[in-house]
């Protein structure tokens, strides 16, 4: 059984990567991360390969709520296979792509570095137990 993670399965490119995982190997489970659960798209929200787990990139503890509910689910001894990143924000209701150097904002820039980089890292941080001893690889 491939055991994959995917941070950001309520959106289109997290759902889409979900989606493609449980239909190339029908051994595949997959750890679904995402701020809201619920508004993840059915059939994966109840495929019976996949599991959900609240994880907000921005919130500081959130990447350790992520691995004591990951521990209940998958044991660290046992691993995950493949880790996939696909939260990011570019905008939202609030922050608009910068078009020019007066559009620029500070807290618009600072949040969508939370999610696109700092999110990132701390989740990677959160999930070593599940990755030691495995072999990195850059794409899929």
């Amino acid at each position: 059984m491939k055991l994959i993670v995917v941070a950001g399965m309520s959106g289109a490119i997290g759902y889409a990567l979900a989606e493609a995982c449980l239909a190339r190997d029908e051994e595949s489970r997959v750890i679904g991360l995402c701020r809201e659960p619920l508004k993840v798209p059915e059939p994966l929200r109840s495929h019976s390969r996949v599991n959900l787990l609240a994880w907000d990139a921005e919130e500081e503890q959130s990447p350790q709520k992520v691995a004591l509910a990951l521990e209940k689910v998958i044991p660290a001894s046992r691993g995950i296979d493949t880790f996939l990143y696909a939260a990011g924000l570019l905008h939202n209701d609030d922050i608009f792509p910068e078009k020019r150097l007066e559009d620029l904002k500070a807290m618009s820039m600072a949040r969508a570095f939370a999610v696109n980089a700092t999110g990132f890292a701390t989740l990677a941080q959160a999930l070593l137990p599940w990755l030691r001893h495995r072999e990195f690889v850059v794409g899929y």
